[in-house]
């Protein structure tokens, strides 16, 4: 990483399959077969196809069925509340929405993110609220 870029390592973080309260694949145990035969939302960020979850699936010889392609994880919790989707994502997601989540069936290790700014923004009052509540978030989750 370049000298001018300060990090702050995030919390890893385990991934969950989240879907709606009273959806009905929440009353069952979520199988492989199961989840293949839901609807999913991919969230690509840079418009691409393809996450992690597709190459860990592939890797067993399988492919779910995407349906929705959003780029920001704050639309997420809009469709899953409004149909029978599911997504596959870092457990932070559910929080606050009250969403169900449950452990997906195939393996997808853990999250691991930083956050990264240059060091022309390092002492700005707006930017330091934001890093001491990331690093909060993170205290709070190894606790």
């Amino acid at each position: 990483m370049p000298p001018s870029l300060r990090q702050l390592r995030l919390p890893d973080e385990r991934f969950v399959t989240l879907m709606r309260e009273g959806h009905p694949a929440a009353s069952r145990r979520l199988t492989l077969e199961r989840y293949l035969e839901l609807g999913h939302v991919l969230i690509a960020p840079h418009g691409m196809p393809g996450s992690l979850v597709d190459r860990a699936l592939e890797a067993v010889g399988r492919r779910r069925r995407v349906v929705a392609q959003v780029q920001h994880f704050v639309t997420v919790p809009f469709l899953l509340a409004a149909s029978d989707l599911v997504v596959t994502c870092p457990a932070t997601v559910a929080a606050p929405f009250g969403l169900r989540a449950t452990r997906p069936p195939v393996e997808l290790g853990l999250d691991r993110a930083s956050a990264v700014w240059h060091e022309r923004a390092h002492d700005d009052p707006g930017h330091r609220w934001l890093r001491a509540r990331l690093a909060g978030i993170g205290a709070t989750s190894r606790a």
